[in-house]
């Protein structure tokens, strides 16, 4: 019970340090998308939307980082990992390549 409570407070933690709403403060900088694109899917594998949604993870390891806000890059890609969630009626394989 104690493992599955750290657990719901982390991911609490993680959703609630996504959910913030970005300012404008928020400064671009080299960021790498396949650290964002991991993150992203990290946060959405426990949600009850992607119980029986396999995610299919194959990044290049060449892939180049951007500039820009890694918060704002999580947050489109969570957004787009629900849209394809929803989009499947919570069952399906997303694959992200």
């Amino acid at each position: 019970m104690r493992k599955e409570t750290a657990r719901i407070s982390e991911i609490v933690r993680d959703l609630l340090d996504y959910s913030r709403p970005v300012s404008s403060q928020d400064s671009a900088v080299a960021v790498s998308l396949g650290e964002c694109v991991r993150d992203a899917v990290q946060l959405m594998k426990p949600q009850a939307r992607f119980r029986e949604i396999e995610v299919e993870l194959s990044l290049p390891s060449d892939l180049p980082a951007v500039r820009a806000s890694s918060g704002r890059v999580t947050q489109i890609l969570i957004n787009l990992l629900l849209n394809a969630a929803d989009a499947m009626n919570g069952v399906g394989r997303i694959s992200i390549v």
